[in-house]
């Protein structure tokens, strides 16, 4: 697969910024079960946007994303109009700052009544899960249910902070 020794260190040090040093070994040597599950303190922005087309809705939901990613969270997720921001949920340490209230309080003012967010933290697991045919870095917290319930209730321009 790697020509010399240095080829794959040099693929090794790329993914060490992604993912394990157990998930990296079983990519490169070509076992079928990547998956790797690490516990620790997640902190979870649940973002959901109107837009009056669907162009709109996917800008806005890009807009939500890039704000999250420039306050140093990690957007997991796309799906419909909902955005799935986190921090605490990769193994690399993450080179800014991050203030989940600075996030909630930016997006807030960027989207006024054209957003509602739930917001918390909690102790949960990151990393690759799946099968051995589909892997997804992701994460899971105790009670998503209940932050994806309170999101649903909430009125457009309303912000909740979910306690575990």
């Amino acid at each position: 697969m790697f020509g010399s020794p240095f080829q794959r260190r040099k693929v090794e040090r790329t993914l060490a910024k992604y993912l394990s040093p157990q998930a990296s070994s079983s990519l490169l040597d070509g076992l079928p079960d990547g998956r790797s599950i690490t516990p620790g303190h997640i902190e979870l922005i649940l973002a959901f946007v109107r837009g009056d087309t669907p162009m709109q809705i996917g800008e806005r939901m890009g807009q939500v994303a890039d704000i999250g990613v420039e306050h140093g969270a990690i957007a997991h997720d796309l799906v419909s109009s909902l955005v799935v921001l986190a921090h605490g949920t990769h193994p690399a340490p993450s080179e800014r700052q991050f203030s989940r209230t600075a996030l909630v309080n930016s997006l807030r003012h960027t989207f006024g009544s054209n957003i509602k967010i739930v917001h918390g933290a909690a102790s949960g697991h990151y990393g690759n899960f799946g099968s051995d045919t589909r892997f997804s870095f992701t994460f899971s917290i105790p009670h998503f249910d209940e932050a994806l319930a309170t999101l649903g209730r909430l009125e457009f321009g309303q912000t909740e902070e979910i306690r575990s």
